[in-house]
């Protein structure tokens, strides 16, 4: 008979070899023994009523990890036994979850595991297209050539001077019914962290005026170009295309190898946009959810 029990010190060894394979399912799949190994003994506990087990009296079937976020549950990683790798048993183990919540999985399509998902009630809530550039591959371009429009230039964001600025863009440009606007302290708590690059901060002029917004971290030293935008009354005119090859050219004197970008797989007009850049296809990240 199966039955659900939280993590504790006598079935830890289960969730060790799950763990050790969580990476066949979801390459996302967050560490939970890593994260375990470096916790306080207080911290320990609560990390252990965080993890679902599905086990009848011989074996652990699989399990689940999941924290909580401000406005849902995000699941860290979730992984089972080949042989038991089945919507019947993830639902199962969906079910036993916080009634009347949000809980989110991110996850990369390797082929199937979407396909179980959807199966075991989750439904998709985005999917982010990852593309990469090797930058051997990548010709230096004189940005302001690829724009139709005079007196267009970049410069570096200033800090503690022009976050609102940045923050106004990002909120114009990136503007949904759902989308909940950045504030100012957002902007400054993004400055604050390992990733962040400060001279990948950067600004689209139309003389004084401030259009548009691109912009450079570092994810375990490997360049991102996020945050691309222009606004609305500038489209068309090529900004967007200049300023991702200005960051391409920033990237290129680092002397890194190789830039990432990820886009919403709705977002067409970007897709094109990187593609014309040189950008191709890297991977399919869906964000999964499913409502208790």
């Amino acid at each position: 008979m199966l039955s659900i029990t939280n993590l504790n010190k006598d079935n830890l060894f289960h969730l060790k070899i799950l763990n050790n394979t969580r990476l066949s399912f979801n390459t996302l799949n967050g560490d939970f023994l890593f994260a375990y190994e470096n916790s306080s003994f207080f911290d320990k506990m609560l990390l252990r009523k965080r993890v679902l087990l599905l086990m009848d009296l011989k074996e652990c079937y699989g399990y689940l990890w999941y924290s909580k976020k401000t406005s849902y549950y995000l699941i860290n990683s979730l992984n089972f036994k080949k042989q038991y790798m089945k919507a019947q048993y993830i639902s199962t183990l969906l079910n036993h979850l916080k009634k009347d919540s949000v809980f989110k999985y991110i996850c990369e399509d390797n082929g199937f595991n979407i396909d179980i998902l959807k199966r075991s009630g989750f439904n998709i809530d985005k999917c982010t297209i990852e593309m990469d550039l090797e930058l051997e591959d990548f010709m230096p371009l004189i940005s302001r050539n690829l724009i139709n429009s005079k007196g267009i230039y970049f410069k570096k964001l200033k800090q503690n001077k022009e976050e609102a600025i940045r923050c106004h863009i990002q909120n114009e440009v990136f503007k949904t019914k759902t989308r909940e606007p950045l504030t100012i302290d957002d902007i400054i708590l993004d400055e604050k962290q390992n990733y962040y690059l400060p001279e990948g901060a950067i600004f689209v002029m139309d003389g004084n005026k401030y259009i548009g917004y691109g912009q450079i971290i570092l994810i375990s030293d490997i360049p991102v170009i996020v945050n691309v935008g222009v606004l609305k009354e500038y489209r068309g005119r090529g900004i967007g295309k200049a300023l991702v090859c200005y960051l391409l050219n920033i990237i290129n004197k680092l002397n890194y190898k190789e830039a990432f970008i990820t886009v919403d797989s709705m977002n067409t007009v970007a897709l094109n946009l990187y593609k014309e850049c040189g950008f191709k296809f890297n991977r399919k990240v869906y964000t999964m959810e499913i409502k208790t």
